[in-house]
């Protein structure tokens, strides 16, 4: 199973007959896309070819190429507000787009299930930010096996997760990641966008018997750390 994270990307308000009553647009810095259709079918707004543009920065082309080709339309309910969206690709080409919108909380929890059972998961949409705040460069995040980011890398997210268990894991903002492995494992998915924030936040779960399962250090920059000895934090 593949999965295109696509975090934060529409806003927007359903009339009773499923129209779309209000612009569907974009928020923050992904203003890189936008919905071509909303329409309604047995009784559920279908979202379609909502990748639409490829004028974008932190997905290419052949990406979105990638997700449009694969991207047929399922009813994801009725939508109001900001919603994230998570396409989910299977190997067979099926896929199910989802939404952590409180209106779609039992369709969630019924594919918790379902999630993370085959190995591989898809990089690109998670970007490394490299240089100076006020000149921002977009990189894609090495591929790797096990999902794996290099020790020493920081960057400009927020993340919101949810473990394998199916329960929430507090927002919070990313900085220096001392070690990934075998996130799939451990996270459903990943709802990562851009932030300017100052802070440097931590956060991370335990396991009842107080042993970290994961943790994360995060910094609103991009900065290699000198080289120097430090305890590398893995997944049990």
């Amino acid at each position: 199973m593949h999965m295109i994270i696509i975090s934060d990307l529409l806003q927007l308000q359903m009339g009773d007959d499923g129209q779309q009553i209000s612009e569907a647009h974009l928020l923050d810095k992904f203003e890189f896309y936008e919905l071509q259709e909303i329409r309604r079918q047995d009784r559920g707004p279908i979202f379609r070819d909502f990748l639409k543009r490829a004028r974008t920065a932190d997905l290419n082309s052949s990406m979105l190429k990638f997700i449009n080709d694969r991207l047929t339309p399922r009813g994801v309910g009725n939508l109001t507000g900001t919603v994230d969206k998570f396409l989910e690709i299977h190997d067979d080409h099926t896929h199910v787009l989802t939404s952590t919108h409180k209106r779609r909380r039992a369709f969630n929890d019924a594919i918790i299930a379902q999630k993370f059972q085959k190995k591989e998961v898809l990089h690109e949409q998670i970007q490394c930010i490299r240089g100076a705040n006020t000149t921002l460069i977009y990189e894609p995040v090495p591929k790797s096996d096990t999902f794996r980011i290099a020790e020493g890398m920081r960057v400009i997210t927020t993340a919101t997760m949810m473990d394998k268990d199916g329960e929430n894991v507090p927002n919070g903002t990313m900085g220096t990641v001392k070690s990934f492995t075998t996130l799939r494992d451990h996270v459903h998915f990943v709802n990562i966008q851009f932030d300017g924030s100052h802070k440097t936040q931590r956060f991370g779960r335990k396991n009842p018997d107080g042993t970290n399962v994961f943790t994360f250090n995060f910094q609103p920059a991009y900065a290699h750390i000198p080289s120097s000895p430090r305890k590398n934090y893995e997944w049990s």
